[in-house]
């Protein structure tokens, strides 16, 4: 269905403003309201009815499967407390008959289904949940600003591009990092697993990302050309401090939405922070203007 928003109507169709108008526009907004909360209110009643018809039949089908705990025998001169032990060919006999009933009952097929369903809804995130989540914030501190806005401004609007292999590659600046973090004297074998964890995660997630989330249009051709020149080469021992700069700032909401749990995120969130605070200190030598070259007329061409 289109809903048309705005569009041109005669004088006749529009009410004067006053006091009657007014209430009947409010009493108008009023019942819109009510009519869709009503019916986000059907929505969750019927859901919460699947599941609850597919978890009593998944209980039913699991009492019918496992039959009664105990029979006893009939017959004088037998204990009541003894068990008959039933042969194969009516065991056998018995499963041929709940298999038949499972596949020619149309009710058996619905309830399988709609346990299929519940099981299916309980692993789905709700809208809901998905709205209510807290956005994780990564602060990027005020001296690595600039670099970013000269990184943008040297590939859009001078038409630069960076020079590839990096002066220093992504690789070679999170192992001065590790090797930083490690040397510490207040470093510990579990904070230098988790340290090597993270970076290691953060080469892997840059080197899957850069292709379709860090580069700008501009970029597009270098990029190809890189990736027939170093079929076998991880884009991280190629691409520069200033491309992982570019992921860094957004991981923030790319982290919201995982499926990480509280404690792993804050942690990964300390280790993104303590990592961009490493940059501001070697900001100097991490990034230059000289990383960056006017593309040739030839590139341009490529790229219309």
């Amino acid at each position: 269905m289109w809903f048309r928003w705005d569009e041109f109507v005669p004088e006749s169709r529009i009410l004067k403003h006053n006091e009657a108008n007014l209430q009947k526009q409010k009493e108008l907004k009023d019942a819109h309201y009510a009519n869709v909360q009503a019916k986000k209110q059907i929505k969750s009643d019927a859901k919460k009815r699947r599941a609850e018809a597919a978890a009593a039949a998944a209980a039913a089908a699991a009492a019918s499967a496992s039959g009664p705990s105990s029979s006893t025998s009939s017959g004088g001169g037998e204990s009541s407390g003894r068990q008959r032990e039933p042969s194969v060919s009516s065991v056998q006999s018995s499963e041929d008959g709940r298999r038949r009933r499972r596949l020619d009952t149309p009710e058996q097929a619905s309830d399988t289904e709609g346990r299929r369903k519940g099981r299916q809804e309980q692993t789905v995130e709700t809208e809901e949940q998905f709205l209510t989540k807290v956005e994780v914030k990564i602060k990027l501190p005020d001296e690595l600003k600039p670099w970013l806005v000269d990184d943008w401004d040297f590939v859009i609007r001078q038409k630069k591009l960076y020079n590839l292999p990096a002066r220093i590659t992504v690789n070679q600046f999170i192992s001065e990092y590790v090797k930083m973090k490690n040397s510490s004297k207040s470093s510990t074998p579990n904070k230098e697993s988790a340290v090597i964890e993270v970076t290691e995660g953060l080469k892997e997630y840059f080197n899957v990302m850069l292709g379709t989330q860090l580069l700008y249009k501009f970029e597009r051709v270098q990029y190809a050309d890189i990736l027939q020149s170093h079929k076998d080469t991880p884009l991280s021992e190629i691409y520069g401090p200033v491309h992982i700069l570019r992921l860094l700032v957004k991981m923030g909401p790319m982290l919201t939405y995982t499926q990480l749990d509280e404690k792993s995120i804050a942690l990964l969130q300390a280790h993104i922070q303590d990592l961009l605070r490493y940059m501001v200190r070697n900001s100097e030598r991490l990034f230059s203007t000289d990383d960056y070259y006017v593309a040739p007329p030839e590139y341009h061409r490529r790229g219309m």
